[in-house]
C-alpha cells in the first residue's frame, strides 16, 4: 500500500477520533458491515494507553466487554481506515481491539470481526482483530485500495484472495463499499 496515503489517513483518523460522537464508541460502530461479519481494514495507529483514556467512552467500552484494565496497554486498541482517499468523505475509520496474541503494526492489513454493539456480551460487542492478513512490508502486496482510479472520493481495500475465501462485494452507486465475509 502507498505509504504517503497511510500518513494522510493517519492524520485523518486521529482528527476523527478526537471528534467521535460521545454516544456510540467507534470500537463497536460500523456503518457498512453487519455485526459479526469479517472485514479488512488498514491499521493506521496503535493507540498508547494515554490516548485510549483520553477518548470519552472508549475505556468504558473495553472494560464492559471484559477486557481488564491492565490489558489496555500500548497498541492493543488500533485505529483503522476502512475507506480512503480523496473527496469530502476522505476516509472512514473504526477502532478495533487487538488481542495480546496478535501484534499489529501500522500499515498492516487486518481482518476484523465486526462488533455486535454495546448490548452484546463479552468481546462480541467489540470490533476485534482476528488476524493480520498482510504485513505492512509485504512484497508483493496482495491488497490495495480499489478502484485504482486516483481522485475517487471513496475507495475500499481489496485483496486478491477474497473471492476464493467466500468474501462478497457490497456495492452502492456502482462502486464497491467493501468486501466482507458474512457471519456464519
Amino acid at each position: 500500500m502507498n505509504h504517503s496515503a497511510v500518513r494522510q489517513i493517519l492524520v485523518s483518523v486521529l482528527a476523527l477520533l478526537g471528534t467521535a460522537c460521545a454516544g456510540v464508541s467507534p470500537i463497536y460502530a460500523d456503518n457498512d458491515a453487519p455485526a459479526g461479519a469479517l472485514r479488512v481494514a488498514l491499521a493506521v495507529h496503535g493507540l498508547p494507553r494515554a490516548e485510549v483514556l483520553q477518548y470519552e467512552g472508549l475505556q468504558e467500552a473495553l472494560l464492559a466487554s471484559g477486557v481488564k484494565d491492565d490489558e489496555i496497554d500500548e497498541h492493543r486498541v488500533i485505529g483503522v481506515a476502512v475507506h480512503c482517499c480523496d473527496g469530502p468523505d476522505t476516509i472512514t475509520f473504526g477502532v478495533a481491539w487487538a488481542p495480546p496474541d496478535i501484534a499489529v503494526e501500522n500499515g498492516d492489513v487486518v481482518e476484523i470481526r465486526v462488533g455486535r454493539g454495546p448490548e452484546a456480551e463479552g468481546l462480541a460487542r467489540l470490533n476485534v482483530v482476528t488476524r493480520i492478513r498482510q504485513r505492512h512490508d509485504a512484497d508483493p502486496s496482495r491488497c490495495d485500495w480499489i478502484p485504482k482510479q486516483p481522485g475517487l472520493w471513496r475507495r475500499t481495500i481489496y485483496c486478491d484472495w477474497m473471492p476464493s475465501e467466500g468474501w462478497v462485494e457490497v456495492r452502492s452507486w456502482g462502486l464497491p463499499i467493501l468486501w466482507m465475509k458474512p457471519a456464519p
